[in-house]
């Protein structure tokens, strides 16, 4: 049964491949791909028809040396389920331990400060130049603000308005190749929202990770078609620079990296929950918990463990309730579950599991209260 769905994801793989190359390749908008920062352009030129690139001996080469890497990346994903690999990648990621909203704020923050510390202004990317110097301190000022949760709202407005300042200069075609902007904004947006608690914004701040990851997505894509379908832009390029190519010919090294880019993004698009951009910083537990309305510090139910013992258990959240405080009619002893038997149901089954121990819960705390009486 779990190699019939590793045979569907690959499956999805390939036919999302085919069908994007070919949607962007016919595309009467493809002549305004990604343009190179640092090489002259003609945005008049045709490009390369698919059936034309796709038939070369390198595109080939790297449509199967890409399909082994994605189905590898499909098996691993897939295999993080298992407990004792799950241990293991715990073990790789726990040294980097950033939050996933924290390392994208700090990233925000680090580049709209290196955009004010440039000697000309520019827009978001070396070749919208800005008209105006003092864009650079409106810059410094969304860098700021963006190292504050409650203040990353505003600058992903910020972004918003950097991007639409830049697509009134240069053509909303330009800025296509750059969706990613709009991804980080909507992120930003999402963070400052989530302390808010807004029941109509729920499904956008807890799907903000995944949108990141799709306008990433779109922009690897865009970048990898400009490799195959405008190719000349970067051959003069990699000819004035043979070292760039590690030995390899300009035309084989730019095919490849194009398959590097492509893959990449379909594995953005495509991959688990586990396979996110955030590289294990937000699982889907998170996810799923959310949907249950059970959220750390909130009202209702949350899902925690008990000091360190290896049990989790639901605790009841009441006016006045400390922290770590369980209620007088609540022990945890009684209604816990331990974290192997819990682990070991399927996902699917989480929130009814949720639901049923909050059912066995009521019932109880209400018997007490008939006794009382």
């Amino acid at each position: 049964m779990e190699n019939n769905i590793y045979y569907r994801k690959i499956g999805k793989l390939i036919f999302t491949i085919l069908a994007s190359i070919f949607i962007f390749g016919n595309s009467e908008t493809s002549s305004f791909a990604h343009i190179k920062w640092f090489q002259s352009f003609n945005i008049q030129e045709q490009p390369v028809l698919p059936g034309q690139f796709m038939a070369t001996p390198t595109w080939l080469l790297g449509l199967a040396l890409s399909l082994p890497a994605l189905w590898a990346c499909v098996a691993i994903d897939a295999a993080g389920k298992n407990a004792r690999l799950g241990r293991v990648l715990s073990l790789i990621r726990r040294p980097f331990g950033f939050k996933a909203d924290d390392l994208v704020r700090l990233t925000i923050a680090f580049w709209l400060s290196w955009l004010w510390m440039l000697p000309e202004p520019i827009w978001l990317t070396p070749e919208l130049k800005a008209p105006d110097a003092s864009i650079q301190w409106v810059q410094l000022g969304l860098a700021a603000l963006c190292l504050s949760r409650r203040g990353a709202g505003l600058t992903g407005l910020g972004l918003i308005g950097l991007w639409v300042g830049a697509a009134r200069q240069y053509g909303t075609y330009h800025l296509l190749d750059y969706p990613l902007f709009l991804g980080f904004a909507i992120c930003l947006i999402a963070i400052s929202l989530d302390r808010l608690r807004v029941r109509v914004l729920a499904s956008v701040t807890a799907h903000r990770i995944g949108l990141l990851g799709a306008t990433m997505s779109w922009t690897l894509m865009w970048a990898s078609m400009e490799k195959w379908a405008f190719a000349d832009w970067s051959l003069t390029l990699l000819c004035a620079r043979p070292y760039l190519t590690m030995g390899l010919t300009p035309e084989v090294f730019l095919s490849l990296s194009g398959w590097f880019e492509f893959g990449a993004a379909a594995m953005l698009l495509l991959g688990g929950a586990r396979c996110q951009p955030a590289i294990g910083l937000c699982t889907a537990d998170d996810l799923r918990l959310r949907r249950a309305g059970i959220r750390p510090g909130g009202s209702g139910w949350t899902f925690s463990n008990h000091r360190g013992s290896g049990h989790h258990h639901l605790e009841r959240q009441w006016p006045g309730r400390r922290r770590g405080q369980f209620h007088p009619e609540i022990r945890p002893e009684t209604c816990s579950a331990s974290a192997h038997q819990l682990h070991r149901r399927p996902v699917r089954h989480w929130h009814r599991l949720y639901r049923r121990l909050e059912f066995r819960l009521w019932r109880r705390y209400h018997a007490g209260s008939r006794q009382r009486i």
